[in-house]
């Protein structure tokens, strides 16, 4: 069962031009129009444009497909890195707080479908290395 707090699903059927203006416009709505927040800190995506002029962060959205959501730190490459996995949906969001101590901000890094067991070992294996 979706919880009530995600939108309705976006029908993905048709010609990908119309589907892409779709979800740009349910990207700009809850990205560009209203911003969300975690911890009371707004998430804000980086604006630069690349494929077709719409920006990166918009096709690492769609480009890879809530009910329990799993929240944790992990040291990434020696950065910290806040996950949030929506374990039922296998959908993973990456986030990096800005600045790491006492962020005023998340910025969002890549959202994306785990695509098999392979992914949701990786996922898990950073679960539980987590630092917070």
């Amino acid at each position: 069962m979706m919880p009530d707090w995600l939108p309705d699903l976006v029908v993905t059927d048709g010609e990908w031009s119309k589907v892409v203006a779709e979800l740009y416009c349910v990207f700009c709505r809850d990205f560009k129009d209203n911003r969300p927040t975690l911890n009371g800190l707004p998430v804000i995506c980086d604006d630069r444009a690349s494929e077709g002029g719409y920006e990166e962060r918009f096709w690492h959205l769609i480009t890879q497909d809530d009910p329990l959501v799993l929240k944790w730190v992990y040291r990434e490459k020696g950065k910290l890195r806040t996950y949030l996995w929506v374990k039922d949906l296998d959908y993973v969001v990456v986030l990096k707080a800005v600045p790491p101590t006492a962020p005023r901000y998340y910025f969002l890094i890549t959202a994306f479908h785990l695509d098999g067991p392979h992914q949701r070992r990786n996922i898990e294996r950073r679960y539980d290395k987590r630092e917070a």
